[in-house]
């Protein structure tokens, strides 16, 4: 019997700083005994929830069912154990495609690259023996996806469920600088607790992630909408039939964009047409009204939630005056609205002149920042 099917756990990797608010997503879509641990959370839920969580989920990058896990001092090891306890031919065979993802950390195998390489031996050589053919390995485009965590020599084998990460929507055909992870663009939404009561403008969208999830978060569209491969199908115990009616459940649930709900806005031409580009991407990503204009001359913004991801680095020349002006467009143009934003951890956010009522640590990759609340009376 599979790790998860004798535990009844599966894993939820998460980027650093979100977990909480992936634990109350997780928690709305009926998993239970949900437990953060390193760089995620644990929890448990029927095949059926499993689905519903791997196609919804907004703010988790990854889905894992774990296969086996094992005591891991050496190579010979993990390539014994892997072949003896994973029957590979259960979650694919020599026509798939597959690629692992390995994690290695305070163990006597010390090489991530290396660890792959072998649990793919022990994968290939397991189906060659049974069919005298082997699958492919496909890191653009696979169809099945492994993960290997081997920490202080223990290792753990899972199944991707959602056959590659999940911050990965697909809908980005085109980038700026300082582009956001989309599973951190959706756990700002979560935070920000908008949902549709009043207008939503990024005056500084960028590529347009936040205004993207913000279109996905409200009228419900899966945030798996352009995946077509999922490695949850490859649960054995998994019914076929009731994958693919929670799949349709879901498609039909999208909701209708109110004209003007979302709105969004750049002062540079570029970042304006590659957010129009991604969000065509979308459904009803069309109705979104895009302007190339500075901020500061938009007055459409009284009694709105505003939520953006500041410019930083490039982007901008950023400094005190900036965050001066801006505190001055908010208080003078801005009055019953609310402001989200997320600015890199800096003693500039005082510059702003107004009083925050939330400060949340955020992390956009590596560089910290603060999602600061302010509200405009």
């Amino acid at each position: 019997m599979l790790e998860y099917q004798q535990k009844g756990r599966f894993f939820a990797q998460v980027h650093r700083g979100l977990e909480a608010t992936a634990g109350d997503e997780l928690a709305s879509l009926s998993a239970t005994d949900i437990r953060p641990t390193f760089c995620g959370l644990h929890f448990s839920a029927t095949l059926e929830d499993l689905a519903r969580i791997v196609l919804m989920t907004r703010i988790c990058s990854r889905i894992l069912a774990p296969l086996a896990s094992f005591s891991c001092h050496s190579d010979r090891k993990l390539y014994g154990q892997s072949r003896r306890q994973i029957p590979w031919e259960r979650f694919l065979d020599p026509a798939d495609r597959f690629f692992i993802v390995a994690n290695v950390s305070d163990s006597r195998i010390t090489h991530s690259r290396y660890a792959a390489q072998v649990l793919k031996d022990a994968l290939v050589d397991s189906l060659r023996e049974r069919y005298q053919a082997r699958p492919s390995i496909d890191k653009i485009n696979p169809s099945r996806v492994f993960n290997l965590f081997i920490h202080r020599n223990r290792a753990v084998v899972s199944l991707d469920l959602g056959s590659g990460a999940l911050h990965r929507r697909r809908y980005r055909q085109e980038t700026v600088s300082a582009t956001l992870h989309e599973t951190t663009a959706a756990a700002l939404i979560a935070l920000t607790g908008w949902q549709g009561e009043r207008p939503l403008v990024d005056p500084f969208c960028g590529s347009g992630t936040l205004v993207a999830e913000a279109l996905m978060s409200y009228c419900k569209i899966p945030p798996t909408w352009h995946r077509r491969e999922f490695g949850l199908q490859a649960l054995p115990d998994l019914d076929p039939a009731v994958f693919h009616r929670i799949l349709r459940t879901v498609k039909d649930s999208i909701q209708t964009l109110p004209p003007g709900l979302i709105r969004a806005s750049d002062h540079d031409a570029h970042a304006v047409s590659v957010t129009r580009t991604n969000l065509a991407t979308l459904p009803q990503g069309k109705k979104i009204p895009l302007d190339c204009c500075d901020y500061r001359r938009r007055d459409d913004l009284a009694g709105t939630t505003i939520i953006t991801n500041l410019p930083y680095g490039k982007r901008l020349s950023v400094n005190e005056t900036f965050y001066r002006q801006l505190g001055d467009f908010l208080k003078q143009r801005c009055r019953g609205a609310t402001a989200w934003l997320l600015c890199p951890h800096s003693p500039l956010i005082k510059s702003i002149g107004l009083r925050t009522s939330r400060k949340i640590p955020v992390f956009n990759g590596p560089l910290e920042c603060r999602f600061i609340r302010l509200e405009l009376y």
